[in-house]
């Protein structure tokens, strides 16, 4: 299965490319809404929207994984956590092939954006907290115009609930499949060090894969 929703991902953030909506500028100030936590019955509570996003249907800001900033470009060259390739990497490796070995593998509060954005104990979910709201809450499509947008993640415990919107991602300077899929990330990094893990939807269903670590993405925060 991860090997399908990985071809999945990672021709769709090469080959799909939107009409650009929700691009960042890089000349403007980032200014991050504040979130509420909704508590859906698991082990963390839920932001009620995306990291940048001013409500809940917004796609919020993209980020590459470890950090804190938007940019033009979304590549291994403008990558700060490397030396300009998926071989050089500074920091968060656990094999020397892919850089400087430091066997980092979860993001630090500095370079985990939901943690800067909102402190306390906002964070970005590890990829099991991901599996667990995937498989301890029901997913409901959510259609705008007969078209698919992203699903209501209802607990089965209460009444509460949160939308996670298709937002799509970067890829260079060009954004994909926004409004039409989800790739969120998570706080861990992949077995290679040039990846990291990423929760995957779109209307066919959802899956754990992984990404380049260069690739612009979403941020979905929780709280302890």
């Amino acid at each position: 299965m991860r090997k399908i929703t990985t071809f999945i991902m990672m021709f769709t953030l090469v080959a799909a490319i939107s009409c650009g909506k929700d691009e960042p500028d890089p000349n403007q100030p980032v200014k991050i809404p504040s979130v509420n936590a909704v508590d859906l019955g698991l082990s963390v509570k839920w932001a009620d929207a995306n990291v940048g996003a001013e409500n809940e249907s917004g796609f919020g800001l993209y980020f590459a994984w470890g950090e804190t900033s938007v940019k033009e470009n979304y590549s291994w060259e403008s990558y700060k956590l490397c030396g300009g390739s998926s071989t050089s990497m500074t920091k968060y490796c656990t094999t020397a092939e892919y850089g400087k070995k430091d066997d980092l593998s979860v993001l630090q509060p500095e370079d985990d954006i939901a943690h800067v954005a909102f402190g306390g104990k906002w964070r970005i979910p590890t990829e099991e907290e991901w599996k667990e709201l995937k498989e301890n809450c029901t997913w409901t499509k959510k259609l705008k115009d007969g078209e698919f947008i992203g699903y209501i993640v209802s607990s089965k415990v209460n009444e509460n609930s949160i939308f996670l919107p298709a937002a799509g991602g970067w890829e260079n300077a060009s954004a994909h499949r926004t409004g039409t899929t989800g790739f969120y990330w998570t706080a861990d990094l992949y077995e290679k060090s040039c990846y990291a893990n990423v929760f995957f939807f779109n209307n066919g269903g959802l899956a754990n894969t992984y990404g380049s670590r260069s690739f612009g993405l979403p941020v979905r925060a929780v709280t302890e």
